[in-house]
């Protein structure tokens, strides 16, 4: 390789190195550091070529190697410290980033330059470390380079990524000249969409273009806001960098119109991605699943495979999430074993939770015995799902033989609030939640939720009303959506609405409660002006809700005009037919049931999937 008369200067070395890097040669790379090794028997390599070996085994990802080299490194400078730094950053091993950002602050002649420092603080972010940002922060300060774009950079993101934002806000506002990435990493943290928004009016007048991580991050913030709003940052993509979208931007529209239910949209979003991989598929999956398009998740996952995309837990997790029928639930099981998921304890309460929701208890328990050592999570799993009040008990047995103290473990209590709540027990409920030492959020929601599924809407309300003066906790949607189904029990049309103007961000799960609510209390033309003016596409359950509250109060008017609405969803619903029909029998026009029933025959819709009765047997006469 080398001539033996002439030995390689450490010039020779780097360049060679250097080589082996952009080559991706590993094999000869080896070959150079053994080489190297025997030259330092004859003369010692400086700290410059060391370095580069070090950065080498970085690029490879060969951390203990390059570790290994750093080491040996008898005259350490900065710029080897920064390398290391740099390579355990990269695998996560933020820890020992730290140590070593320590150990170069208690060497008084490394002084951190601007890169050690980003370093530091990026190892503090993957901690989650606002005590080690902060003192990094003070040290940035005394080097007088917290304004330096690369360092404010890397303060911002530490404090969005700690929560810190009022901190994160000012350590922005010292970058002498932010760029994309400053603000990018501020969009990033814990920010309404209005504040993204107006951040992002703000980045575009300074003159800073946009990037594609600026557009994804605005279209992930943006949930819950008006469809329009979707479509316009949309063709501000398409005009802005001149793509239709890529796979962070293109997962990032997909979700937002799934979430508003425009499906084409979203399918067209996803197919024009290029080079999708697993995590675009996995995103596009639990988009579906999460709107209950579970059917076309499950078509996406073999779109996967027949791209060779390789299955993970999270695929296979995000699809038992959908799942609507147990021939599914079967059918993904098998896929499980096939894959080596079977001892996944996620995948295997999942799939517990699944054979309990359909009547498979035997299979439950089965799946459950095959478990080598089952742990609290999947016996809750068990529990929360199983209704039969002796089934509950057995598995509440279970728990106390696994020395889990119900007054002191959160998940275990909750899921036994849980599961005597869904059995009708509330009194039982009710006692366990009382005896609780300490109560988290989802215990608060599981007694509320549960005392309003089963009629005691005082006592829902008067249980909220406690849990909102508690100091530490605070209510969250499913809190809200609670509440507000115990108003509608009620008929509580005043309280529900006060309820509901505290929800920071209602979502569309809030709308169809309040709408039930007031429909329910016989205020049906209310009820449609708050589908009107909902941020929202009203979906099925919201124009179904209205139908009932129709038939309910007599109101033929408002029937039609929400059957109307079913209809061009679901054609081929027979209970829509069904329920119209019936609301003109009880109003005695017998022409309109007539009618509907033809409609009903021409457009092939005869029979019940569930009973198979015959179309005359499913009319009041």
């Amino acid at each position: 390789m080398f001539s033996a008369f002439q030995l390689p200067d450490s010039i020779t070395l780097r360049l060679v190195l250097e080589a082996c890097s952009v080559t991706g040669n590993l094999h000869f790379a080896l070959q150079v550091h053994c080489y190297m090794l025997k030259l330092q028997g004859l003369y010692p390599l400086d700290v410059i070529t060391n370095t580069c070996l070090l950065s080498l085994y970085r690029e490879f990802g060969f951390i203990e190697n390059a570790l290994k080299v750093f080491e040996r490194i008898s005259d350490k400078d900065i710029v080897a410290s920064t390398a290391i730094m740099a390579a355990f950053n990269e695998v996560g091993q933020y820890e020992e980033t730290m140590r070593c950002f320590v150990d170069m602050l208690r060497e008084d002649y490394l002084l951190p330059n601007e890169f050690a420092f980003t370093c530091g603080l990026r190892a503090c972010a993957g901690l989650c470390s606002l005590f080690g940002g902060e003192q990094i922060h003070a040290y940035a300060v005394k080097a007088s380079v917290q304004s330096n774009v690369f360092v404010g950079t890397c303060l911002v993101d530490m404090y969005a990524k700690c929560d810190a934002m009022s901190s994160a806000k000012l350590a922005f506002s010292e970058i002498s000249s932010p760029n994309s990435f400053s603000w990018n990493a501020l969009m990033g943290g814990n920010l309404s969409a209005g504040e993204v928004l107006d951040l992002f009016s703000q980045m575009r007048l300074s003159g800073v273009s946009p990037d594609h991580v600026t557009f994804a991050t605005i279209i992930r913030a943006c949930e819950n806001v008006q469809l329009s709003l979707v479509r316009q940052l949309h063709a501000l993509v398409v005009k802005v960098l001149n793509i239709q979208s890529d796979m962070f931007i293109g997962t990032a529209l997909f979700d937002r119109y799934v979430d508003h239910g425009c499906i084409c949209d979203a399918k067209q979003v996803f197919d024009e991605i290029h080079n999708k991989d697993l995590a675009a598929f996995n995103s596009a999956i639990q988009g579906y699943v999460r709107n209950g398009h579970a059917d076309k998740a499950i078509n996406l996952f073999y779109e996967a495979l027949q791209q060779g995309k390789e299955v993970t837990d999270l695929t296979l997790t995000s699809l038992l999430m959908g799942v609507k029928d147990i021939h599914q639930g079967k059918q993904l099981h098998a896929l499980v074993i096939k894959f080596g998921c079977a001892g996944n304890e996620v995948i295997t309460s999942l799939l517990v939770t699944i054979f309990c929701n359909f009547d498979c208890a035997g299979d439950a328990v089965t799946l459950f015995h095959q478990v080598d050592n089952p742990d609290l999570i999947l016996c809750t799993s068990l529990l929360s799902s199983l209704c039969p009040l002796e089934e509950a008990k057995q598995i509440h047995s279970l728990i106390v033989k696994l020395n889990a103290g119900t007054g002191t473990d959160l998940f275990v209590a909750c899921g036994l609030i849980d599961t005597y709540a869904k059995c009708g027990c509330i009194a039982d409920a009710k006692r366990l939640f009382d005896k609780m030492e300490h109560r988290d959020l989802a215990s608060w929601n599981a007694i509320i939720t549960g005392l309003a599924q089963h009629g005691y809407a005082k006592d829902a309300i008067e249980t909220f009303d406690k849990m909102v003066n508690e100091p530490d906790i605070e209510p969250d949607n499913i809190t809200f959506i609670g509440v507000l189904s115990a108003c509608s029990h009620a008929g509580l049309v005043e309280e529900g609405y006060q309820y509901f103007q505290m929800v920071k961000e209602p979502t569309i799960a809030h709308y169809a409660c309040l709408v039930n609510l007031v429909g329910r209390a016989g205020k049906l033309d209310e009820a449609l002006r708050l589908i009107y003016k909902m941020p929202f596409e009203p979906t099925e359950p919201i124009w179904t809700s209205i139908l009932a509250a129709s038939g309910m109060h007599g109101n033929i008017e408002v029937a039609e005009q929400s059957a109307e609405q079913l209809l061009s969803l679901n054609p081929k619903d027979p209970g829509t037919y069904i329920a119209l029909s019936n609301i003109y029998a009880s109003n005695g026009r017998w022409k309109d049931v007539k009618r509907i029933r033809k409609l009903m025959k021409d457009r092939g819709v005869n029979k019940t999937p569930e009973t198979g009765l015959d179309e005359q047997q499913l009319f009041i006469r």
